[in-house]
């Protein structure tokens, strides 16, 4: 069985390694198949699944703990400049009269314009990461492109597609993005122009087995965003097609992960 979460994250996981612990308003309750369905007038309370993966490699095993992990960070400028765990960009600038940053309309609701403005994104960091955002250049573009960018292989996918040394070149990406690993920090540069919907994903490496650069470029962000998530598998009811909940994970999985790869989360239904 395949666990989606948000649409296109993958994750094998066998039938008998799910474990339904739900939570129920009354002590005595019986239950059809599916762990869900009761009957005698009890209901639940609240839905909780264990679940254990398999058939992970090494690496898909240590990405799959720091996407359920969350470890990373995420601003979509709506109108907010805070990150999704509450962290102000850092602005700098050495012009005499700078042109402050502000909000124009984005890749999606809303995008920050830096002007006059360096900006620095303080986000926790692994030499492993996943850095998704939009770019837009108005003096010369027309439109938002996507970038994906894999800190382990420095490859780099513009609109889902894998990027040429020449195309890397044509977007001068290395002029205005530095990622500072010891630092902490996803750096912009003013001339990078507009900037929207930019996720880090620390701790992980990319691998088509789990996600596609073309997922993340159609879905406009990396697997993991925010407290709940959309999650779908055949471990629901058959009349449900998913269920919105928040993940639980032990991030010390990433450091100790053996050769059986496996790894186990929990869900609890949104309530």
């Amino acid at each position: 069985m395949i666990i989606t979460i948000n649409e296109f994250l993958d994750l094998p996981v066998e039938r008998d390694n799910i474990i339904a612990d739900h939570e129920y308003w009354t002590d005595k309750q019986e239950m059809l198949a599916g762990n869900t369905k009761i009957i005698q007038g009890n209901e639940i309370k609240q839905r909780k699944w264990t679940f254990l993966t398999d058939g992970l490699g090494l690496e898909e095993a240590q990405t799959a703990v720091g996407i359920l992990a969350n470890l990373g960070d995420f601003w979509g400028f709506n109108g907010n400049i805070y990150s999704g765990k509450g962290q102000r960009p850092v602005f700098e600038t050495n012009e005499p009269d700078p042109s402050e940053p502000l909000f124009v309309t984005g890749a999606y609701t809303s995008a920050l314009r830096l002007n006059d403005f360096d900006m620095s994104l303080r986000v926790y960091l692994e030499p492993m990461y996943i850095l998704s955002f939009y770019r837009q250049l108005v003096e010369y573009d027309d439109r938002f492109y996507h970038y994906l960018l894999d800190g382990v292989t420095d490859r780099i996918w513009i609109d889902g597609e894998l990027a040429s040394e020449s195309e890397i070149s044509d977007h001068e990406i290395n002029d205005w993005l530095e990622v500072n690993v010891m630092g902490n920090a996803v750096e912009f540069d003013s001339s990078a122009g507009d900037i929207d919907e930019v996720y880090v994903m620390s701790g992980v490496s990319y691998t088509e087995n789990l996600f596609s650069a073309e997922d993340v470029f159609e879905m406009g962000q990396l697997p993991m965003n925010g407290i709940f998530q959309h999650v779908q598998g055949d471990f629901l009811d058959s009349d449900e097609s998913h269920v919105e909940g928040e993940i639980f994970v032990n991030e010390t999985q990433w450091e100790n992960i053996g050769e059986s790869s496996q790894i186990e989360f929990r869900l609890e239904e949104k309530i």
